[in-house]
């Protein structure tokens, strides 16, 4: 009886082990895919003349059967446009993707835009040893009618405003921020399975 329960329990371990070590290359890793019932921590902003709303839709999906929504509208005469964004909605605060190169996601416009994206450490105000903000420039997105795969490098992020470290923590992104620069007509942004990649 004693031996075989030490090699049951070897075996456990051994599958424990080789579970931790899957887990830790689990490559790229998901930050949403919006398929959950509703948003964690969503937020919008404006310049006061831009219009944006958005909200978890099924009109338009690329892996499942929901993605993120903008309706915007930047076209007045605004000062800077509008964004928006949310946390992991499978994980409290904030996701580890420490090893991360890139973040990558899908998005699906009628019409050209330009798209500021940023991310965020941390998981509440006022820890500022881990609420940095990181901006990963502005870029121009064609319209089309098929979704369109977006990868951006890390590396090249700058910070909006140092507050803690100034080093960017990828043990804890609490937040992907779109953001919509002036001149884009009334239309529909489509935004789907955002991930990390090494």
């Amino acid at each position: 009886m004693f031996p075989k329960l030490a090699i049951s329990s070897l075996s456990a371990l051994v599958l424990c082990s080789i579970g931790a070590l899957r887990a830790a290359d689990d490559w790229p890793r998901k930050y949403e895919d919006f398929e959950g019932a509703k948003l964690i921590w969503p937020y919008t902003y404006d310049d006061g003349t831009s219009k944006i709303k958005m909200t978890v839709s099924e009109d338009a999906a690329h892996g499942g059967k929901k993605s993120l929504c903008f309706e915007v509208n930047t076209k007045g005469a605004g000062e800077w446009g509008a964004g928006g964004g949310c946390a992991p909605s499978d994980k409290k605060g904030g996701i580890d993707v420490t090893g991360a190169t890139k973040i990558t996601f899908w998005i699906k416009t009628e019409k050209k835009i330009s798209l500021g994206v940023a991310i965020k450490e941390g998981n509440a105000p006022g820890r500022s040893e881990l609420n940095e903000e990181w901006k990963l420039g502005v870029h121009e997105i064609e319209g089309k009618a098929e979704w369109q795969q977006v990868k951006l490098d890390l590396d090249k992020a700058t910070i909006k405003k140092i507050t803690g470290n100034g080093k960017m923590d990828l043990g804890n992104i609490s937040n992907v921020d779109f953001f919509f620069s002036l001149g884009i007509e009334a239309t529909k942004v489509y935004v789907d399975d955002i991930a990390f990649e090494k």
